[in-house]
């Protein structure tokens, strides 16, 4: 059940459960779970009888429009990015690191790694080290150099340590010293940036 109120539209569905649960999908649109053994009627009445909590919820980040604005952050600059493909630069620094650690280590090889570009929401990358093929969060074009050296060197540990073990992190931390600081800090940066803190600004590495 789809239905509109305050110029908002809800999409009511009902599923096993006992509880009420919402989640903000847009600026206008919320999705609302609730349980079958209420009728759709009740469950609307409820839903706008309260309908200012649901308002509460936070806007979650539209990165389509961030996309479309004449200006954005590339590798941390606030500046004009009209005719910008961000997919393709992040592509080009990946390689670029690529090289650089081919050249400066020999514990992990990357011949025939596979490299790709998508956007997520809850991580920075990814790495399938059985088929030697490594994903990166495109959002990562949006902050500075240093941050994208840190997950890359990361992902690439994968490929010899699958899980987040000891060694792991051993073998990491001798590939980028810095990394548990800089996690730390590109974390703090991606939940500020979610929340607009660096409209209009450039983000600075620490």
């Amino acid at each position: 059940m789809i239905f509109e109120h305050q110029d908002y539209t809800i999409e009511l569905k009902q599923i096993k459960t006992t509880r009420l649960s919402v989640r903000r999908k847009s600026a206008h649109r919320f999705i609302v779970h609730g349980p079958k053994t209420m009728s759709l009627r009740a469950l609307k009445e409820m839903i706008t009888h309260d309908f200012e909590s649901l308002l509460k919820l936070p806007v979650p980040f539209d990165y389509q429009a961030y996309l479309n604005r004449p200006q954005g952050h590339l590798f941390g600059s606030w500046q004009a990015w009209e005719s910008v493909d961000v997919k393709a630069l992040l592509m080009q620094e990946i390689w670029r690191l690529h090289a650089l650690y081919e050249k400066t280590q020999s514990a992990i090889d990357l011949s025939e790694v596979t490299y790709s570009v998508k956007p997520y929401q809850s991580k920075f990358g990814s790495c399938h080290p059985n088929r030697k093929i490594i994903r990166f969060n495109q959002m990562l074009v949006h902050y500075p150099k240093p941050f994208i050296e840190a997950i890359y060197a990361h992902e690439i540990t994968h490929l010899n340590e699958p899980n987040h073990q000891a060694r792991f992190y051993q073998l990491l931390t001798k590939l980028y010293p810095s990394y548990r600081a800089d996690q730390a800090a590109l974390k703090s940066v991606h939940r500020s940036f979610l929340k607009g803190s660096y409209d209009f600004t450039s983000i600075t590495y620490p």
